[in-house]
C-alpha cells in the first residue's frame, strides 16, 4: 500500500484570502508613502528652501545620511524631521511586505508545505527530520487523510484522500502516534481504552477482545496485571504503551510516529525504539519523525528532510548525513560517528562514502592504520 504525495502543499489558510489580504497592504502602505511625501514636501516649504531641502534631495528612499554633513537637517526642523521619519517608515515597510516569502516560517507565512513529492514504499522504515517549524507534523496528518492538501494529491494504493469514502475506508489502515500521546488517553480503564478503535470500526466482541490482548502483548505490557486499571494510574512510560497499544489494535499497515520517544529516559527510550524496529521487522511500514539524527540513521532506510516547508534532501541515511554542512546550516547535525568519519575524509583519510556507527568506524580505522604500518615496513 504505497503512499505517494504528488506535488503537495498545503496552507491553514485561504490562499486567495491571503494574497488579497497582502495586496491591501501594499495599497495602505503606498498611500502612507504617498502621505509622508508629501507632508515632507510641506515642511520643507515652511521652512524654507534651504539646506533642509537641499538634505531632502541629496537623502536616498530608506534614510541613509547624505556625505556632507552639513545638509543633515536641524533638529530644530520638527516638521522636516518628523515627515521625513514618517516617510523613511513607510519605505521601510512597503520593501519588508514586498520581500517577504508567501510561505516558509516568516511571520506572514502562508504555505506550510510546498511540492512535496515522494513514495513511501511497503515495507519501508521512513524517516523525516526538519527544525521545528519546518512542517513535520503538518506531512504525516496527510498519510491517513486527517486534512487535505491545498495543491496536489496524496495517493494511498492508488486511491485519493481527498475522497471522504476512500480516506474512511483507509483510515483504519494507517495508524497515527501523536507526539505524547498519552496525554490522549481518556478512558476509564486500560482496557477501555485500548479497544475504542476496534470498537469504533464495528468489529465484534470477541475480536475486540483478542485485538486488545495482542495489541498490550505487542507493547510488553502484562493484559491480566492492567486490563481493569485506570490508565491515569500507570507510571509515564506505561501510559505511552498503552497509547501505543490503542493504535496498534486497530491492526495498521503503516505505522506514523511523531517524536515517539520525547520526554522518556533513557532506559525507556532504548526499549521504544526496540519495540519500533520489531514492529517494522513484523512487516509494518513505519514513518518517524525525529530530531534524533543518532535514531534515524540506525533505523531508517530513506530519511526526508524539511526546511520552512520545502523538500531539502531525500535518500538513504549514507546520502544524507553526507553533507553535514548544508544539514548544519538549517540547525541539524549528523550522528556524531558520522561526523568524525566525514571530517577524517576531508583530511585525507581514505574512508569510504558509508554510513557509519562507532563500531563499524573503529573498525575501518583500525584496517586504515594496519595497512599503513604494513606498508611502512615494506
Amino acid at each position: 500500500m504505497p503512499i505517494v504525495f504528488d506535488q503537495v502543499s498545503f496552507t491553514y489558510e485561504d490562499p486567495d484570502r491571503a494574497e488579497k489580504q497582502r495586496r491591501r497592504e501594499k495599497r495602505r502602505l503606498r498611500a502612507a508613502q504617498r502621505a509622508a511625501r508629501k507632508a515632507a514636501t510641506q515642511g520643507q516649504a515652511e521652512a524654507g528652501a534651504g539646506p533642509a531641502s537641499d538634505a531632502t534631495a541629496a537623502a536616498p528612499i530608506g534614510g541613509c545620511a547624505p556625505s556632507n554633513p552639513g545638509s543633515v537637517p536641524a533638529p530644530s526642523d520638527p516638521g522636516v524631521s518628523s515627515a521625513s521619519s514618517t516617510a523613511d517608515a513607510a519605505f521601510s515597510l512597503l520593501e519588508d511586505v514586498e520581500e517577504k516569502p508567501a510561505w516558509g516560517t516568516a511571520p506572514d507565512a502562508v504555505w506550510a508545505l510546498r511540492g512535496i513529492d515522494f513514495t513511501l514504499e511497503d515495507g519501508e522504515f521512513f524517516g523525516i527530520a526538519g527544525h521545528t517549524g519546518s512542517g513535520k507534523s503538518t506531512l504525516i496528518q496527510h498519510m491517513n487523510g486527517l486534512v487535505h492538501p491545498t495543491c496536489g494529491r496524496v495517493l494511498v494504493g492508488g486511491q485519493d484522500l481527498a475522497d471522504k469514502k476512500a480516506a474512511q475506508a483507509l483510515r483504519g489502515r494507517i495508524g497515527i502516534v501523536f507526539q505524547y500521546p498519552e496525554y490522549q488517553l481518556f478512558a476509564a480503564t486500560v482496557y477501555d481504552d485500548v479497544a475504542f478503535g476496534p470498537r469504533n470500526l464495528g468489529l465484534d466482541a470477541p475480536e475486540v477482545d483478542r485485538r486488545v490482548r495482542r495489541a498490550l502483548e505487542s507493547v510488553r505490557l502484562d493484559f491480566d496485571a492492567l486490563q481493569a486499571k485506570s490508565p491515569f494510574e500507570l507510571s509515564g512510560g506505561q501510559q505511552r504503551r498503552v497509547a501505543f497499544a490503542g493504535v496498534l489494535a486497530m491492526n495498521p499497515e503503516v505505522l506514523v510516529l511523531d517524536e515517539p520517544v520525547a520526554g522518556l529516559d533513557p532506559q525507556a527510550r532504548t526499549e521504544f525504539l526496540q519495540l519500533i524496529a520489531e514492529l517494522h521487522a513484523q512487516g509494518i511500514t513505519v514513518v518517524m519523525v525525529s530530531h534524533s539524527m543518532d535514531d534515524l540513521a540506525l533505523l531508517c532506510d530513506r530519511i526526508l528532510v524539511l526546511k520552512e516547508g520545502e523538500q531539502f534532501a531525500l535518500g538513504t541515511p549514507a546520502e544524507v548525513f553526507a553533507h553535514a554542512e548544508e544539514l548544519r546550516a538549517i540547525g541539524l547535525g549528523v550522528p556524531a560517528a558520522q561526523k568524525l568519519a566525514n571530517d577524517l575524509r576531508n583530511a585525507g583519510f581514505a574512508l569510504p562514502a558509508a554510513l557509519y556507527d562507532a563500531d563499524t568506524l573503529a573498525d575501518d580505522l583500525a584496517a586504515l592504520y594496519q595497512a599503513h604500518q604494513e606498508g611502512s615496513h615494506a
